[in-house]
């Protein structure tokens, strides 16, 4: 972003801003205020539903106050309105000319704000020409396609259209709805008594066309990021699967208000901050609210958190810097540990910023269009405020375990030592063969000579290290012997210092299960011969056709978890529905009839989640056993969705 340009948003934003102060003599009514605002901003329009009485045409009032214009117009709708009530009186004069031309000025063509008021009241004939207005700005009058110059149209209701009303279409236009309610804080109540609710006064710097006109091409520039076009589809596939739907239109038009939102915030590229805004954007009705919360709170990557927040990308790329130094004097690590000092001091600022956003704090989330108090901002702001902590508490025991290792004796030791964990393993893996060959050598007792307890001591070495590093493949056992240094020459760690960090290490490696059949170290799924054991295995449960307990394994529930984020995404990569076919087929083979349609995303996820989320050899095994012939087809879907 230009400096010119961040100059412009930083006006924006601190004009907005006052203009949200300024409205504070509505109760209760930021959420709407905000909304209002953004919707003026993008050049959308607003639907606001709650009962009478609730300062709907009050808010409408203000709108056309902040455009600086008095050409607002507004109407209370019903089923006997007229055309002309709207878009104004049929020219006689035209008409004796055998032209038919409406005289649209005062009317809602010629208006720049425009209030609709029981807008679903009235007749087709009225809503028909509505949509027009609404999306394209334009109305015919006569012959003529004349351009509107509105800017932004409120519809009003206390209630919401009929399924079978026909009236989806308009509906659908307007992209930001508010629900507004009766006050119900005590003060605001007390205020209301008093007679000091009601409209503020005219703002003495009112939005402008150029201002406007500036805005929209300041975001047309923004950015959204990979992680966040990944977060908005797998909320697009929640909500399909739950039965909320969201038209292409208002999705598109959802990325508009996001860009806008970052623009007038001061970012270049659209981050979760911005996403709180969805809250009035996804909604058919109220009720749907605490489902599209969900909803988004199960798609938040941690990705799409890091890249919210500037903050936690410095400290991770500090922290990744820490981590590849080494101190050779005490000097040295004098220095680094004061780097160190200076790193958790980052921490601890960013983690009290974090914890006091958890309960607002409009500088943390930078995002002057949210009140941080609804139902659905709280939502989406805790989940991102425990992933950020999450990750501050594991930065903090990181850096204090480069504080130990980094020290110069410490670190000479770990240098030179083959970590004792694969020393133990090792040692095992050679009593083990020491005693086959000792049973084998008493039952042969035609062996011409004694076996070469090296050779096995070193064989039995070699296979062992290759199950922690699978890459190290040798052919036999002859080359295995000659590939690594015998055992005793390796230093043993002497070091007391570091005790408790091997004591720590050993009891967080999980060993490996070893397939006895094929005397090897090998992955569980090899030795499992149908899915019925593969969902015993994985304790994969299917409770139902619908919700959020649909899918479990080892008691979570599979909606929610980090690797639906893959199941869900990489379907889309597939070329064709014979492709998922084809897969579907190969899975039942394996008697996978659980879980519906989609039961092989789900033995997916649960792949991934087991094999902490890595796309390895190991995964890829375990993955082509599921899938068999098809492996291809979701081998490479999942390498796009992952890329």
């Amino acid at each position: 972003m230009s400096d010119d340009s961040k100059q412009k948003s930083l006006d924006a934003r601190n004009k907005i801003k006052a203009l949200i102060s300024d409205g504070s003599s509505f109760l209760e009514r930021d959420e709407a205020l905000r909304a209002i605002l953004l919707a003026f901003a993008a050049g959308e329009s607003v639907f606001l539903y709650g009962p009478p009485g609730t300062a709907k045409s009050l808010l409408a009032t203000w709108t056309s106050m902040i455009s600086g214009d008095e050409r607002a117009f507004s109407c209370l709708m019903n089923q006997y309105t007229q055309p002309d009530e709207l878009f104004g009186p049929v020219s006689i004069e035209k008409l004796g000319e055998g032209v038919r031309e409406v005289l649209t000025q005062g009317y809602l063509p010629s208006a720049r704000v425009a209030f609709l008021d029981e807008i679903f009241k009235a007749g087709p004939a009225i809503l028909n020409t509505l949509l027009t207005i609404i999306n394209e700005r334009t109305f015919r009058n006569g012959t003529q396609t004349e351009s509107v110059p509105l800017k932004i149209l409120l519809g009003a209701s206390n209630e919401l259209p009929d399924d079978d009303a026909g009236l989806e279409a308009l509906y659908d236009r307007f992209l930001i709805r508010v629900e507004v309610r009766p006050v119900k804080k005590r003060e605001s109540f007390a205020r209301l008594l008093e007679g000091k609710a009601g409209l503020p006064p005219r703002p003495k710097n009112p939005i402008t066309d150029e201002e406007l006109t500036a805005w929209k091409d300041g975001a047309s520039e923004i950015l959204v990021s990979d992680a966040l076009s990944a977060f908005l589809f797998s909320l697009k596939l929640r909500l399909d699967e739950r039965g909320i739907y969201v038209s292409d239109r208002r999705w598109a038009k959802a990325g508009g208000i996001l860009r806008v939102s970052a623009f007038l915030n001061g970012r270049t590229v659209v981050s979760l901050c911005d996403a709180l805004v969805l809250g009035n954007v996804l909604w058919t009705r109220p009720d749907e609210l605490a489902d599209i919360a969900e909803c988004t709170r199960a798609s938040i990557s941690e990705e799409a958190v890091f890249e919210s927040f500037s903050k936690a990308q410095e400290l991770r790329e500090a922290l990744k810097v820490l981590s590849e130094k080494k101190c050779q004097s005490d000097e040295a690590f004098d220095e680094f540990s004061k780097e160190l000092d200076e790193f958790l001091k980052s921490v601890r600022s960013f983690e009290e910023a974090a914890k006091e956003a958890r309960v607002g704090g409009e500088d943390f989330w930078e995002n002057v269009f949210c009140t941080l108090n609804t139902p659905f901002e709280r939502t989406l702001m805790a989940l991102c405020v425990d992933i950020l902590l999450d990750f501050l508490e594991g930065a903090t025991h990181e850096a204090e375990k480069l504080r130990f290792s980094r020290r110069p004796k410490v670190q000479a030791v770990l240098d030179s030592a083959t970590p004792t964990v694969i020393l133990r393993a090792a040692d095992e893996a050679i009593n083990s063969a020491l005693k086959t060959d000792e049973a084998k050598n008493q039952k042969d007792e035609s062996a011409a000579q004694e076996p070469d307890a090296k050779k096995t001591r070193l064989a039995a070495f070699g296979s062992a290290i290759r199950g922690f590093f699978p890459s190290a493949q040798k052919s036999n056992a002859e080359d295995e012997a000659n590939s690594f240094e015998t055992p005793d020459d390796v230093p043993e760690i002497k070091s007391e210092e570091l005790d408790s960090e091997i004591a720590e290490t050993e009891e967080s490696s999980e060993p490996l299960e070893k397939n006895e059949t094929a005397g090897d170290w090998s992955n569980p799924l090899s030795q499992i011969r149908s899915f019925g054991e593969f969902v015993q295995l994985s304790g994969f449960e299917f409770r139902g056709d619908s919700g959020d307990d649909r899918y479990r394994w080892n008691g979570n529930r599979n909606n929610g978890e980090a690797w639906w984020n893959v199941g869900s995404r990489f379907n889309r990569f597939l070329e064709d529905r014979a492709s998922v076919e084809k897969i579907e087929l190969e899975c039942s083979k394996r008697g996978a009839g659980v879980g519906g349609k989609y039961h092989w995303v789900y033995a997916v996820c649960y792949i991934f989640e087991k094999n902490d989320g890595k796309f390895d050899e190991r995964t890829c095994q375990e993955l082509e056993w599921l899938s068999g012939s098809a492996w291809p087809i979701l081998q490479d879907a999942l390498k796009e969705a992952l890329s």
